[in-house]
């Protein structure tokens, strides 16, 4: 699975990266945000047949050991994607996702967007 980090952009940063579960959670996407007000995470289940299972896992501070999750185990059927919003001032986000069921990879895709 690719693991990208962010991309500065003048008011903002955005992130875009797409994958394929595994029947245990792997990083999808990981963003520094620290600065930023207001942070936007899409998850898009973009398989034609397969479900997956995501968290977004959030720090307070780069580094920290201790995550927050803003999701937890949230399934998504195939064709299906969700849209978090998030307002606290988390210094790191980073999307998990898994296979629903063992043996049944799906392809994702997570768009993330940060702005001051």
């Amino acid at each position: 699975m690719a693991i990208k980090t962010y991309n500065n952009v003048s008011s903002g940063i955005s992130l875009t990266v797409s994958g394929t579960t595994t029947d245990t959670y792997a990083l999808l996407a990981s963003i520094e945000c620290g600065g930023f007000s207001r942070k936007t995470v899409i998850v898009a289940n973009t398989d034609a047949a397969n479900s997956l299972t995501y968290e977004i896992r959030c720090y307070l501070y780069n580094g920290s050991t201790i995550s927050y999750e803003e999701v937890s185990d949230t399934a998504l059927a195939f064709g299906a994607s969700a849209i978090t919003d998030i307002q606290k001032s988390y210094a790191l986000i980073e999307v998990y996702v898994k296979s629903t069921v063992a043996g049944s990879a799906a392809t994702v895709q997570c768009d993330i967007s940060g702005y001051k």
